[in-house]
């Protein structure tokens, strides 16, 4: 009688389990959809002037190069851009969720910089001292070869805000 009790018992907790896990496995899985970031992307080129930021000896035309950061202002708040390409025209990204806008104004190299989206200005300190460095206007450091352009769409065509100075010295310890 024993082993008839404890049979019973046991077919009724496996049927029980039975019933929960297929009570589980019918319910359907919710999930919660965090937002995406978001990529967004604006080619830089040049006016037609020569400009930024290393000096092709073979071509005569300044080029971006990988790793440039620009700032966009969308008249609210500033975003660093940057690239992975080189050349006289660059895609540069921001990836994120909170960036908007229909008008935009673009300062390289990126930085803290005062823009007025109204007028069209942007206010930014040049350093006084630069340090001369081979292949390039300026070291990434100084931030001296500031460049600006103004788009309402994914393009930007920047001007140079600064004059720029190449030159080559042929003698050692000058």
């Amino acid at each position: 009688m024993f082993n008839g009790k404890m049979n019973a018992i046991m077919k009724k907790i496996i049927f029980s389990l039975m019933a929960v896990s297929a009570l589980f496995a019918c319910q359907k899985e919710s999930f919660i959809d965090a937002p995406q970031a978001e990529t967004v992307t604006f080619t830089a080129n040049f006016d037609g002037a020569d400009t930024k930021t290393v000096l092709n000896e073979t071509t005569r035309y300044s080029e971006w190069v990988s790793g440039d950061a620009i700032t966009v202002h969308n008249g609210t708040k500033a975003y660093e851009f940057t690239t992975t390409d080189s050349g006289r025209s660059a895609k540069f990204s921001y990836t994120g969720n909170d960036f908007s806008g229909d008008k935009f104004f673009a300062v390289y190299p990126a930085g803290d910089h005062v823009v007025d989206m109204t007028n069209k200005t942007v206010t930014a300190n040049i350093p006084t001292w630069q340090q001369a460095q081979i292949g390039t206007y300026d070291n990434a450091n100084t931030k001296a070869a500031l460049a600006v352009a103004y788009s309402e769409n994914d393009v930007f065509a920047f001007k140079n805000a600064t004059a720029l100075l190449k030159f080559t010295v042929n003698t050692d310890n000058v």
